[in-house]
């Protein structure tokens, strides 16, 4: 049951399955370690502890210059989710690496667009615009009240709001970058 746990841990917390050597280790520790633990459970949490203080678990392992290959389903996966949702990938997008559909252009491109629909590209939305167009940069500036009396700081979040509106609705629906320098619409609160 141990080596069960392990196995399902590590191909969860390496985002791809786990080697048997990987496997391997891990349980020769459980075994020394086991008999100093009045339970299974308390034993597993130092077992599971050494994965997630493991650089496969730490960082996105993928070919360095000395191994120049494409990347793998897994690690396509593992960039997808990080990229667009910067956390590790759910089921749905493990189950297509482990299918090997994701080196294949019309799969990789569902699971683009299943990425973007979901609420946590939003995350990535508002990091992606603030560092590109610097929307911080928007509450840094001073208005002079003579000139724009109308004018309150909510504006400013408003702005920045309808920023992100206007470029998540460029990326979700796939529209062309031009919208950018030269659009028909444009997003407006209240």
């Amino acid at each position: 049951y141990a080596r069960e746990v392990v196995s399902r841990f590590l191909t969860r917390a390496y985002r791809r399955p786990a080697a048997p050597d990987e496997i391997d280790t891990l349980m020769r520790f459980y075994d020394r370690i086991r008999p100093d633990f009045s339970s299974l459970e308390t034993a597993m949490r130092e077992v599971l502890s050494m994965a997630l203080v493991s650089p496969e678990f730490l960082y996105l392992i993928e070919p360095g210059e000395e191994e120049k290959r494409p990347l793998d389903d897994y690690e396509v996966a593992s960039r997808l989710s990080y990229f667009l949702w910067n956390t590790m990938p759910d089921k749905a997008l493990s189950a297509a690496a482990a299918r090997g559909k994701l080196t294949k252009t019309r799969a990789l491109r569902r699971q683009v667009k299943r990425l973007l629909e979901d609420p946590r590209s939003q995350q990535f939305i508002d990091s992606f615009t603030h560092q590109w167009l610097d929307l911080g940069s928007v509450d840094r500036v001073a208005v002079n009240p003579e000139y724009y009396e109308d004018f309150n700081e909510s504006i400013k979040s408003s702005m920045q709001e309808e920023t992100r509106s206007f470029f998540a609705e460029i990326l979700r629906k796939d529209l062309s970058a031009l919208h950018l320098l030269d659009s028909d619409f444009l997003f407006l609160n209240e």
